[in-house]
């Protein structure tokens, strides 16, 4: 019976309008010109059946590889083909061999304008080849008659439908050729190249494609009446006894999907699902498997050949058949590439605080590495000591340890797949729950760094503001050593936590606010440190000092973590030793004080914390009196300094506006 998808495709095809379905007029196509057809003078013609107005009819003639096969013979009298509702005569050969096959209207007088481009298979039909307009060739017979290219057609019995239509009525020659298909299969065309599913509690899509498996010789029709021909092949070691296996196909791609049992070559059915319609997923729900059997998986559409677009993705998902509440949730490593130091190697991770630990669960962390993995050490903190060189994952596994004994763990020996076997996310019945993808890191054993940041000294361990800036600069105590293709830049940083303020080509720097600066030295290849990453104002030079040889990583860069410090601060000016009597008062005010202990011609300044000039003036005070001071209303609440000029020296006092 002639499958739902089918009798959808061929009903669509029927019905589009007539230039979609039929060849065109060859003089209406473009950039083919000037391929010529296989010579046919040659080869002794034979004749299409009698009564071919049906397909059962047509005379199968048996084409070969490199020997031509001619047919000829009169639609006049076509009747309406039931499938494809129009009227057609039948013709017909068989291949024993995957071929790549053109069908030539060459040496038809007078040249016909049209043809159905497509091929049946089976009589009654049970499923078609699709082809591309691509494949058409309108000048290929050099008489102003056609061919059409049939790629990759796997070994078979194919009918071949003469349309009766405008232009195309009468006596007809057809040229079947064949040669030997050259394109290569992929790997999983057959049973043994099956490529091997992850058995999760995640869906993991993989990309999969049937492009030229009908390269691989496969012939026969699958579940669902689906030709598998183009068929690939997929596995899995079943970890549980319930899976959802989902196939998301490509646009014009109708997925077939079959699950067996057994090895290759003597494989049983188990499971079959097909698609709704091209481009819709197929959904295989699986029960009963056994844990530590590995079942198999063919992938194919339902027609015959390949299908016009040939992708797909596939997903394999262990459905838990047992409640647990238990969640390992994920990490994130520190750090993902580290280097061996003296022979040591400290890894750890962060707990990204989306675990679930029920109430009497203990959290555990494994340290794995291999291929395996094999578990290697355990902790109840996400950080491990390593010695050697190599590819390691961190682990969380939450678990109850009244119901999941790990005395049987053996360093060394237990993998994380054993105990995420008898885990209910792996098909088992405890509850615990592990990581499996965990927080990968690899361990290098690095080359020694010959780049060297040498030391710094400051030309001034202390700098004044000075209208509301400073300048610094130091001095390199020892040479940097910069290897080949190595550069060095100077960084300015602020605070215990060596902010980075400022970057330099030479270590001399500007600032506008007082406070603990320092000037290092950084030698680095800029192919292999990436610059672009720090941020002025938040990066710190331990951020990128961790990521350097010298600092736990893996970059062979240099970077003089001491430096060379430096004071900013507010200067008073006064001489050292000198002394002064000023005072404020009221103070705290609201910019309206008066100043005592200054006499004579006096200059006054009010200065904010960054040593900016934000008011003067000047002023005569006879022996014991005042002077009074009015800040501007503009000026903002806060700290200041004041600073009094006299003939006596300088006083300076603190001032709070509020």
């Amino acid at each position: 019976m002639l499958n739902t998808n089918l009798r959808r495709a061929l009903f669509c095809v029927a019905t589009l309008p007539f230039a979609s379905v039929l060849l065109a007029q060859p003089n209406a196509m473009s950039g083919l010109q000037g391929i010529q057809a296989t010579p046919v003078q040659d080869v002794e013609p034979a004749f299409g059946g009698a009564s071919n107005v049906t397909c059962a009819g047509a005379v199968v003639n048996a084409l070969e590889v490199g020997t031509p096969v001619v047919v000829t013979g009169d639609n006049s009298a076509a009747v309406a083909d039931p499938v494809f509702s129009v009227p057609l005569v039948w013709e017909a050969f068989s291949t024993t061999q995957c071929a790549d096959v053109t069908i030539g209207y060459c040496g038809t007088t007078p040249a016909f304008a049209g043809s159905l481009n497509t091929l049946a298979v089976g009589c009654p039909l049970t499923s078609i080849v699709f082809n591309s307009a691509a494949n058409i060739l309108p000048e290929a017979c050099g008489d102003g008659n056609f061919t059409i290219s049939f790629p990759n057609l796997p070994a078979g019995t194919y009918y071949f439908p003469v349309l009766q239509g405008t232009g195309s009525v009468g006596a007809y020659t057809l040229t079947f050729t064949a040669t030997a298909c050259t394109a290569t299969p992929p790997a999983n065309a057959t049973c043994a190249g099956a490529i091997e599913l992850p058995s999760t509690t995640e869906c993991t899509p993989l990309a999969g494609n049937v492009a030229n498996a009908t390269a691989a010789g496969n012939t026969g029709i699958g579940c669902g009446n689906g030709d598998f021909a183009d068929g690939v092949w997929y596995s899995f070691e079943a970890t549980g006894s319930t899976y959802e296996l989902t196939v998301a196909p490509s646009a014009q791609f109708n997925a077939h999907v079959e699950v067996f049992e057994g090895a290759c070559g003597s494989l049983t059915s188990i499971a079959c699902s097909v698609g709704a319609n091209f481009g819709v997923p197929t959904v295989a729900e699986l029960e009963g498997l056994t844990a530590g059997e590995t079942y198999f998986i063919r992938v194919n559409d339902w027609y015959a050949g390949s299908p016009v677009t040939t992708t797909f993705f596939i997903c394999l998902e262990l459905v838990p058949t047992v409640e647990c509440p238990a969640s390992a949730g994920t990490l994130t490593a520190n750090d993902d590439d580290v280097c061996l130091v003296d022979g040591l190697a400290n890894i750890s991770a962060t707990p990204n605080e989306n675990a679930v630990v029920p109430e009497g669960y203990t959290t555990l962390f494994f340290l794995t590495t291999g291929s395996e993995p094999v578990i290697v050490q355990g902790a109840l903190t996400p950080a491990f000591n390593v010695t050697e060189a190599g590819s390691y994952t961190i682990h969380t596994l939450v678990y109850d340890d009244a119901t999941l004994d790990l005395n049987g763990l053996v360093f060394g020996q237990t993998t994380a797949a054993s105990i995420h076997a008898v885990l209910v996310q792996g098909g088992g019945d405890i509850c615990a729950s592990l990581d499996l993808v965990g927080a990968p890191i690899v361990v290098d054993e690095c080359l020694p760094c010959a780049a060297d940041a040498g030391t710094l000294q400051a030309n001034a361990s202390t700098v004044c503001l000075d209208n509301g800036t400073a300048t610094m600069d130091a001095g390199h105590g020892e040479t940097p050593v910069v290897p080949e293709g190595f550069e060095v830049l100077y960084l300015l940083t602020s605070g215990e936590d060596l902010i980075i303020r400022q970057g330099a080509l030479t270590p001399a720097f500007t600032v506008t606010a007082e406070g603990e600066y320092t000037i290092h030295t950084l030698v680095y290849d800029p192919t292999t440190l990436d610059l672009g990453e720090v941020t002025f104002g938040v990066t710190s030079g331990l951020d990128v000092n961790a990521q350097l040889v010298q600092g736990g990583g893996v970059i062979c860069a240099a970077l003089d973590v001491v430096g060379a410090p430096v004071t900013v601060e507010v200067c008073t000016g006064m001489a050292e030793g000198s002394t002064s009597t000023l005072a404020i008062g009221p103070n705290p005010n609201n910019g309206r004080f008066t100043l005592q202990g200054c006499e004579g011609l006096v200059h006054v300044q009010v200065l904010g914390t960054d040593g900016r000039l934000v008011y003067e003036q000047n002023g005569n005070v006879q022996l014991g009196a005042a002077l009074p001071v009015e800040v501007p209303a503009g000026v903002a609440r806060g700290l200041y300094t004041v600073r009094v000029f006299s003939a006596t020296g300088l006083g300076t006092a603190r001032l709070v506006l509020e």
